[in-house]
């Protein structure tokens, strides 16, 4: 059975520690909720909604007329009459009420697309201008055949003929069949108002624009088909500097934070599909879950541990969506937002996993700026890298000190270390490493950090010399699930991986090349990735079996509050109000007079050894990990403990 299972590949522990004991405290976390603004929430839905049509009418500007689709396609034949959805504006001309029709019942037949995983969505609900354009069309005529009919009068009572009568066709006659009229076809043209439909950020539109400008439509090679995913926008907004690609990454922004976070599922409760802003509960309760193999922990409904944290677009900056968003999480009276930070755990992880102290002492400090000394000096930009042996043998806070010189350098040429070399490529490079990336996916990740993949690589390449360790760990784990078809942790975590190598045979030599399959860089990142994961769970529980008492305390009842004087025991996790993680981080709710108590308590039990984490070489002591601290009346504006 299972148990005889889990005992046969050392999982027993694992299970019940981290699935059994762990699970109830998950659920204790959705228990207390999420506090959030309904106020300013409702307020910035509003301005989010104004931003995009804003973003919509850039949109419209940019995009041709010509590449417009009218409605009606031969324009109104008669001069449209004002009601609740057409009007005229200032100036007499035509407006009429975008609500979406070309996308529910396109005259096409066939439905506009959107992904919604790119945050596309339809401006609708606004007013847009009317045109007048000149139509040709056909406008037909019934007539007299004249080529066959003989008219034919009614006879008298006398015998006379009469002026009426009837015109008798030849049936025979090749013009009107017999019938004794032909249409005639006159060819017109007349000026005439019409909708001209709005640009939608499709897959079909955009492609279409991108052939009418002659760009190159991104290829995934992955899927094997032409996309519109943000990545492909963000290359041809670089090269091309269309305006119409940066604005429709803009819009997608704003749309994906609007309609997933702020308007989202379970972010606000719907009836009968609609919001009702006077009747929303004061915090946000999700549903958790246990799902990624890796041992990270998820939630549903809403998924309250990918809130939006980074966006790159440039004009949106003013904006500052992830901080406006998060502040929306903001504590009841007489309590304060904490978040607790495990800092560089999964860079921790794969040294500890490879066996590297070098590379964990690093991590403890700085490993990008000790990876940017390395590319400086290959740019002729730094006398020498910082030398392992100085890494070794240096006190942490001399370490500091000499990577504090590498990121805080500015070179007479102009280049910033830190933000030229250290945040662009080493800190990206470092990253993708610890997920197993190879040079392709490291730039296509990071488009703006690297023109090519072999520039990727060649980074990636400076990370194997520096730490043969780490390489010599990625080359043994990958044959090691090769040969078994799966890993398991030090946490007691297990995961299949059925495609670590790819076999392809070479014709000239005669033999098999070996490569990378499908799971090779899952492999690479599982154990240092769960050994993470796993830290922070034991935390997790940890805070909630540690037991502190609280004195005094009320008890209100029905009739009367009583207020007792004595010892009651109660978690961590309880009297801090654990709301939420993400990530490597925990988040608190904790009441002001306990703030000073509790912070350096979790603190300290955040960066207590776990033996069972440990290494007999570089971490005999058990894994530990530094962690910050920071606070604040809402999750978007924090400052440091």
């Amino acid at each position: 059975g299972l148990p005889a299972k889990l005992r046969q590949y050392g999982l027993a522990y694992g299970y019940e520690r981290y699935v059994r004991q762990f699970m109830p405290v998950m659920r204790r976390m959705a228990d207390r909720g999420l506090p959030i603004n309904r106020t300013a929430q409702r307020a910035f839905d509003i301005e989010l909604a104004g931003v995009e049509i804003q973003i919509d009418r850039l949109i419209q500007a940019a995009h041709p007329d010509e590449l417009k689709r009218l409605s009606p396609a031969k324009g109104y034949v008669r001069p449209p009459k004002p009601n609740d959805k057409i009007r005229l504006n200032a100036v007499n001309e035509f407006e009429w009420l975008d609500e979406g029709i070309d996308i529910e019942f396109p005259p096409d037949g066939e439905h506009v697309k959107f992904d919604d995983a790119e945050g596309d969505a339809p401006v609708t609900g606004v007013w847009r201008g009317m045109v007048q354009r000149q139509f040709s069309f056909d406008k037909k005529f019934k007539e007299r055949c004249f080529g066959c009919t003989v008219f034919a009068p009614k006879i008298g009572k006398k015998g006379q003929p009469l002026k009426s009568g009837k015109w008798i066709a030849d049936s025979n006659c090749p013009n009107c069949a017999g019938l004794g009229k032909v249409v005639r076809t006159e060819r017109q043209t007349e000026i005439r108002w019409a909708r001209l439909l709005p640009f939608r950020s499709s897959n079909k539109q955009l492609t279409a624009y991108m052939a009418f400008r002659k760009h190159k439509v991104p290829y995934d090679r992955k899927t094997k088909k032409h996309t519109t995913a943000a990545k492909g926008v963000q290359r041809l907004a670089k090269t091309t500097r269309d305006p119409l690609y940066r604005n429709i990454l803009d819009l997608r922004s704003v749309s994906k934070v609007r309609s997933t976070y702020v308007t989202g599922k379970g972010w606000v409760e719907r009836h009968d599909g609609a919001i009702d802003w006077t009747n929303q509960p004061p915090r946000i309760h999700t549903t958790v879950s246990l799902g990624p193999a890796t041992g990270q922990t998820a939630t549903l409904r809403p998924n309250i541990q990918n809130v939006v944290k980074h966006i790159r677009n440039e004009s949106l900056r003013e904006i500052n969506l992830p901080k406006r968003f998060r502040s929306l999480i903001e504590a009841r009276p007489g309590h304060r937002i904490v978040e607790v930070d495990l800092k560089s755990a999964h860079a921790l992880t794969l040294g500890l996993e490879a066996k590297c102290a070098a590379y964990m002492k690093l991590a403890r400090v700085d490993v990008h700026s000790f990876m940017t000394s390395i590319l400086a000096a290959k740019r002729g930009l730094w006398p020498a890298p910082i030398s392992m042996d100085f890494v070794k043998t240096a006190s942490t806070a001399d370490l500091a000190l000499a990577l504090a010189e590498v990121r805080n350098y500015v070179h007479p040429s102009g280049v910033r270390f830190e933000s030229d070399i250290r945040d662009t490529q080493a800190k990206p490079a470092i990253l993708g490493y610890g997920f197993g990336m190879q040079g392709p996916k490291l730039r296509r990740e990071n488009s703006d950090s690297f023109e090519t993949d072999e520039e990727a690589q060649a980074v990636l390449h400076e990370i194997d010399e520096a730490f043969p360790e780490l390489l010599a760990y990625r080359e043994s784990v990958l044959l090691e699930a090769h040969d078994k078809s799966y890993l398991t942790s030090r946490g007691g975590f297990m995961r299949w991986f059925w495609h670590v190598f790819d076999f392809v045979y070479d014709s000239e030599t005669g033999t098999a090349r070996q490569r990378h399959g499908d799971d090779a860089e899952d492999v690479m990142a599982f154990r240092p990735a769960n050994t993470a994961f796993v830290y922070i769970r034991e935390k997790m529980l940890r805070l909630e079996e540690l037991q502190v008492t609280v004195e005094p305390f009320r008890l209100v009842t029905p009739d009367i509050a009583w207020t007792f004087y004595g010892e009651r025991f109660t978690s961590i996790n309880d009297i801090a109000n654990f709301i939420n993680t993400v990530h490597d981080s925990l988040v608190f709710e904790i009441p002001d007079q306990l703030f000073d108590g509790l912070v350096p308590l979790i603190k300290a039990e955040m960066e207590r050894p776990i033996l069972s984490l440990g290494d007999p070489d570089v971490a005999p002591e058990g894994l530990w990990i530094e962690c910050d601290a920071k606070t604040g009346r809402n999750w978007g504006e924090m400052s440091n403990v």
